[in-house]
């Protein structure tokens, strides 16, 4: 079993250092994706912030993500197209 598997079933039983290590793994590359898409520091930032706060509250669902980098991306993706129609 692989490390990000191993990090997304401890996640899934509530382990706050799996989504400690899962954030330090890729929130700074999701906030620099995001922010190539939006050219906005700021809003490249929020998002990131409300994509972690949104897998730590479904955590207990998130063990049935196969690869947690394009998982991630794709919801970096729909939270702009989100945003953008607000």
């Amino acid at each position: 079993m692989d490390e990000e598997r191993r990090y997304l079933e401890a996640l899934a039983r509530d382990d706050r250092s799996a989504f400690d290590a899962l954030y330090l793994k890729y929130a700074a590359k999701t906030e620099e994706f995001l922010y190539r898409m939006l050219k906005d520091h700021s809003e490249a930032e929020d998002i990131t912030q409300d994509i972690f706060l949104k897998i730590w509250r479904n955590r207990t669902s998130i063990g049935a993500v196969d690869a947690f980098g394009p998982y991630l991306f794709r919801m970096a993706v729909s939270y702009t197209h989100l945003r953008a129609h607000e």
